[in-house]
């Protein structure tokens, strides 16, 4: 192949290692959450080890084969440790979850910095090393055919080892299957044992043509007739093993097989199912997708035709007639093209939340706090960007929940709260938005101490916090520099937090609110759209110019009559079904006209975090599906836009952002009309 085709197979094969990695890491990341968990209950899934192992040594392979050799000999010396951890001989610790967290943090760093960057991977290994220490055999094992012993590998006899230390039983139960369906019964047997027993191996025992006849070896705590309810077997076919009272190498002394020796056929890994850090594809999106191109195929021929027809003395109303139904039909099929690329970009919010469930657990080890984390709706579909985009905003909220919501065990005992502390994160789909909520149950915020705080650090002016409301003042938390803390730490007290949630958030196209009461609760809840592709929106005038609204922010529009606008202090307001609208006039906050007291219009109104207001515009063109493009580096920090569409026929529009828009037009009570602030 040329040079250049080279170089470009080897820049996506790169990409394709780097997401690969990162699925695994991902996978890790979350399974040892799991385990973790487990430990903490005193439960125990051998599979959770297994599926660590065998994603740490697919990563091993990839760094490998991509020549990232240091951070192949990290994942080869974790692999290692797992191995030995899910062979007994290790000792799962609190410490060395600790340490196995710190060192695939590191693995994780060490593959988004490159080859070069590995010092904080040496550290995390180095750390490893103490805990490699052999574990003491158990003392009991089980009374096993010498044929099967020789049959069994290292890691069926080990576990073997764990249930005889337990004292749980162990059967052989005989069981016959169809050949062409073996693995899924299998599969369906090792799932209705598996919250009470373990499947250790599966051992031929005969069967013809069309059957296969099976042994299991099946340990566990639950009886005889428990076994046989669980595989609707009748209890004939059920044989217990009887224990053996002596050292744990009983069941290791292997005679040499002989040729009528069975073979163990073991039970089929499951396949390792990385996390989505990478759009995957689903086959049957793929098949619509490739369906709707079929049809718009289609259409174009049956445009050619039209277009063929088009001759002197043609009938020019059926060529009409056949050109509406063609413009249908690509309507009809673009639409469909559309919702299906939509449907692609489309991942479940559990890849965020995962990373913020790691970082908790971090930190409440850290701060010696106790901690409960709830997390619900993580399979929220969002749009992919929104989830990478969402990884830094919510690192900060649990960090500000945990450092200086969650009281101390001790003060907790004292305020008659349990020692352990609860943190909720609750997701959500709400029309054409999602909603985030970060709640704990901790110390609360006291508005006036927030207020006092930003006056005292000079970030706020006394006479523009004057008459503001509870909701105002707690909302003075999101000022850039603001903070509770007097002393630098190593989680806090730097000035930077909540505005940076608020920043990024709005940089999405969405709002923060914050909620809470003194000794109770505070919540903080995020509210974005689901996607930030294609979005259907209302086309409207201001001063001759044109402008696209985001209509998933719109619930109605109507016309202002002059009559309907009255003031209340210096702020335009209409009623709408009883209740007073606060009116913000466009071309006055663009800068495009001057006040114009009492005039009338169109009104979009817009609703978002359970707050509204009417933007009034001289005209609306209509709705249309626009494709949102960014703006250049000198306009990305104006507030009120989020990029610029093309409308066809070289016209081009701004597309205004709704909450960026509603929170400037709300936070201007003097203004008339809703004065600019800062565009």
């Amino acid at each position: 192949m040329p040079p250049e085709d080279a170089s470009e197979y080897a820049r996506r094969a790169q990409e394709e290692f780097h997401a690969e990695a990162q699925e695994l890491l991902e996978l890790v990341g979350r399974e040892l959450l799991q385990l973790d968990e487990e430990f903490s209950q005193g439960r125990e899934d051998p599979e959770r080890l297994n599926a660590v192992f065998r994603a740490m040594h697919t990563l091993k392979g990839l760094a490998g084969l991509f020549a990232y050799e240091r951070l192949a000999q990290g994942a080869h010396h974790l692999e290692d440790l797992l191995d030995q951890l899910r062979l007994g001989r290790l000792a799962l610790s609190r410490a060395l979850l600790d340490d196995l967290f710190t060192a695939v943090d590191q693995l994780g760093r060490a593959l988004a910095s490159g080859r070069e960057d590995t010092a904080g991977l040496d550290q995390a290994l180095r750390r490893l090393r103490p805990h490699e220490a052999e574990r003491g055999s158990n003392a009991r094992s089980y009374v096993l055919d010498p044929s099967v012993v020789a049959v069994l590998s290292e890691y069926e006899e080990h576990r073997l080892a764990v249930h005889a230390a337990r004292r749980e039983p162990l059967y052989r139960v005989r069981v016959r299957h169809p050949l062409a369906t073996i693995d899924q019964h299998l599969e369906t047997l090792k799932r209705a044992l598996k919250p009470q027993a373990e499947v250790i191996t599966f051992l031929p025992a005969g069967g013809d043509e069309d059957h296969l006849e099976l042994e299991l070896l099946v340990a566990g705590a639950l009886s005889t007739e428990g076994l046989a309810l669980a595989l609707e077997l009748a209890p004939s076919e059920v044989v217990t093993v009887p224990f053996v009272e002596g050292p744990a190498e009983t069941v290791r002394e292997k005679p040499t097989p002989t040729s009528g020796a069975p073979v163990a056929l073991h039970p089929p890994e499951p396949e390792v199912r990385p996390a989505l850090a990478t759009v995957r594809v689903d086959l049957r999106r793929m098949d619509r997708l490739l369906n709707a191109v079929g049809e718009l195929g289609l259409v174009r021929g049956a445009l050619t035709t039209a277009a063929d027809r088009l001759r002197p003395g043609a009938d020019l109303a059926a060529l009409r007639a056949e050109l509406v139904r063609l413009e249908r039909d690509l309507g009809r099929n673009l639409a469909a093209l559309q919702r299906g690329l939509l449907e692609v970009r489309m991942v479940p919010l559990g890849q965020a939340l995962e990373r913020v469930a790691r970082e908790v657990r971090k930190l409440s080890r850290a701060l010696g706090k106790e901690l409960r984390l709830v997390i619900t709706g993580v399979d929220t579909a969002v749009d992919k960007v929104l989830v990478e985009a969402l990884a830094a905003p919510l690192q900060h909220l649990v960090r500000n929940a945990i450092d200086h919501g969650i009281e101390a065990p001790e003060l907790r005992r004292e305020r008659d709260k349990p020692a352990e502390g609860t943190l909720a994160i609750n997701a959500w789909q709400s029309g054409s938005h999602v909603v985030i909520e970060v709640e704990d149950d901790g110390a609360g915020i006291d508005p006036e101490a927030v207020l006092a705080r930003a006056l005292t650090q000079g970030l706020a002016e006394p006479e523009a916090v004057r008459g503001l409301d509870r909701a105002g003042r707690l909302s003075l938390v999101f000022l850039p520099g603001f903070s509770t803390r007097d002393r630098v730490t190593e989680t806090s007290g730097r000035g930077v937090g909540l505005d940076v949630v608020k920043t990024n958030i709005a940089r999405l196209g969405g709002m923060v609110d914050v909620a809470s009461e003194p000794g109770v609760f505070t919540r903080i809840t995020l509210t974005l759209p689901i996607t930030l592709a294609i979005l259907p929106a209302l086309v409207c005038e201001v001063a001759g110019r044109t402008y696209a609204l985001p209509l998933a922010s719109v619930s109605e529009a109507l016309k202002l009559h002059p009559e309907e606008v009255r003031l209340v202090g210096a702020r335009e307001v209409t009623t709408l079904r009883g209740a007073t609208l606060p009116l913000c006039r466009l071309a006055v906050l663009f800068g495009h006209r001057a006040p114009e007291r009492h005039r009338g219009g169109l009104v979009a109104v817009v609703a978002l975090a359970g707050r509204r207001a009417g933007f009034v515009v001289d005209a609306i063109q209509g709705q249309r599906d626009v494709v949102i493009k960014p703006l250049g580096a000198s306009l990305r920090g104006v507030r009120g836009f989020t990029g610029a569409t093309d409308l066809g026929e070289q016209r081009l529009a701004l597309v205004l952002d709704p909450a960026g828009l509603l929170e400037e037009a709300l936070s201007a009570p003097d203004a008339p009309g809703g004065a600019p602030h800062a565009t």
